[in-house]
């Protein structure tokens, strides 16, 4: 978590144990350290509504897949704890090679969860990674499902992405390279190891450049070692002008520039309050603490208090 991960997969199936019981507990204990989101992944329909049962919060399942046994036990079982589910594009004859067909079982999971009322928003669509060393062909194959179930049908979408590069040398350089193509064909939730900086940087990079981190705010905060430590929003009476133009805050820097025009001289505010905090943010990015998608922000702040004065 700590590392960046926003989902936490939980799976307990080991030899000789019981698996629900230790569900049970691994789910309690681990909702008892973090708040970040599980994903409750078993193969037994017992064993998923145990842990569904006590878990605080919605989770998501792990999974179903387009045979007609697992749609019949795993999709009640979503819908009666309000859970979110992963739905694997395989059936009983397994992992289809072709785009289209992976395709077509991802529409058939989608089609029934919504008959039993399953939003879209619930449903992530994983079109399953295999690896480059024993199926290359297949790799754009993957990316061609991934890219068909976002535009076709607007779910989200999963893909393990170590799994492309088992059995090969380099295995980071692979893993990296086919996340990034993977996100350009529509990947929403990798599952990856956090762990790995080059793994959790392309996530964060590619983000910023197709303008999902507004305003680079993530990519600053992972990156920017200097830059200073966010301070607490005080409560919308006390917000300063300052606080207003350094956190970009533009709808309250120009309510509190109107209320400073009531008793204060338009050039009083202008010497003694804006330009000193535009002097300051300067500063900043000149030392290296703030970077330019912050000094612009500050700028379009202070332009606000301007276009205010000047009403």
């Amino acid at each position: 978590v700590g590392a960046g991960a926003d989902i936490l997969d939980v799976n307990v199936g080991l030899p000789d144990i019981d698996e629900k019981a230790m569900m049970i507990k691994a789910v309690k204990s681990i909702q008892g350290v973090t708040n970040v989101p599980l994903q409750i992944d078993s193969t037994i329909p017992e064993v998923l509504e145990a842990a569904l049962r006590v878990y605080n919060g919605k989770p998501m399942v792990n999974s179903v897949n387009g045979e007609e046994e697992s749609l019949k036990n795993v999709l009640p079982l979503v819908k009666k704890y309000g859970a979110a589910v992963v739905g694997l594009t395989l059936d009983k004859d397994g992992i289809p090679p072709k785009a289209e067909q992976r395709v077509a079982i991802a529409e058939k999971i989608i089609k029934l969860c919504e008959k039993i009322g399953i939003p879209k928003e619930d449903i992530a669509i994983d079109c399953l990674t295999l690896t480059a060393s024993a199926e290359q062909l297949a790799v754009n194959e993957t990316l061609k499902a991934v890219r068909a179930v976002k535009e076709k049908f607007g779910v989200r979408t999963v893909l393990g992405v170590s799994n492309i590069s088992f059995g090969l040398p380099n295995r980071e350089l692979l893993n990296h390279i086919f996340l990034t193509m993977a996100l350009e064909n529509g990947l929403d939730l990798p599952i990856i190891n956090p762990n790995v900086a080059s793994m959790t940087g392309a996530v964060r990079a590619f983000k910023l450049l197709k303008a999902i981190d507004v305003n680079s705010v993530e990519y600053i905060a992972a990156y920017g070692s200097d830059t200073p430590t966010a301070v607490a929003k005080p409560k919308s009476s006390e917000v300063t002008l300052e606080y207003a133009i350094d956190n970009g805050l533009k709808a309250d820097a120009a309510k509190i520039t109107e209320q400073l025009l009531i008793d204060t001289d338009p050039m009083v505010i202008i010497n003694e309050r804006l330009i000193p905090a535009l002097d300051k943010t300067g500063t900043l990015f000149e030392q290296g603490k703030i970077f330019l998608p912050q000094l612009i922000l500050s700028a379009g702040v202070a332009q606000s208090c301007f276009d205010v004065i000047k009403a």
